[in-house]
């Protein structure tokens, strides 16, 4: 008895659906845009009145918890580009490619996707990657050179300038500089 009563149920909300859908009452097509959906409205007669235009959930691609954040600097002075993968700010996921643009003006959008966002801007200055070999009191020392060309102590060598040829000790006076890490190592092989 309990099963007949739901299969009746069943049949008349079917029923009722076909019968209101196909009555004279009006209905409901879409088309969708980027960040608005239309509604079109159909009367009786199948005549198509003014669109309707609703917003609805914006589908815009937003900043995720694992997207990648690649930070690219020019530097002005020394005209090097440092391109370094940074961690993701907590108040920069969720955000769309609008809001970005509006929170960090100060920096251009070179690319945006919910995988990797890079951001770009010029700096002033060095950038960072440059050094200074030098004698101080019969050692090898390297500085790096800051943004504002200032010396901060790298490291100190075991390179004894008293062993070292004639001209290398000229050039110490005068300062090598070098830029990137690996051009360093191999001048402090020379040195060595």
């Amino acid at each position: 008895m309990f099963l007949i009563a739901v299969i009746i149920g069943f049949l008349l909300s079917k029923l009722w659906t076909y019968m209101v859908s196909s009555s004279n009452g009006p209905s409901l097509s879409e088309t969708s845009s980027s960040s608005e959906n239309t509604i079109i409205i159909n009367n009786k007669q199948g005549q198509t009145r003014e669109p309707v235009v609703m917003q609805t959930a914006s589908l815009d691609e937003k900043i995720g918890p694992n997207t990648r954040l690649i930070l690219e600097k020019k530097f002005e002075d020394c005209k090097h580009t440092v391109r370094r993968e940074s961690e993701l700010p907590v108040e920069m996921i969720n955000l769309t490619y609008d809001e970005l643009k509006e929170q960090y003006s100060d920096w251009t959008i070179k690319d945006f996707s919910e995988d990797k966002v890079t951001l770009y801007r010029l700096a002033s200055g060095l950038c960072g990657e440059h050094f200074i070999i030098e004698d101080e009191n019969g050692v090898v020392v390297v500085y790096r050179l800051d943004e504002d060309y200032n010396k901060i102590l790298y490291e100190v060598t075991d390179i004894y300038t008293e062993f070292l040829p004639e001209q290398d000790i000229e050039r110490l006076e005068d300062g090598i500089y070098v830029y990137t890490v690996s051009d360093l190592n191999s001048e402090l092989e020379n040195l060595e």
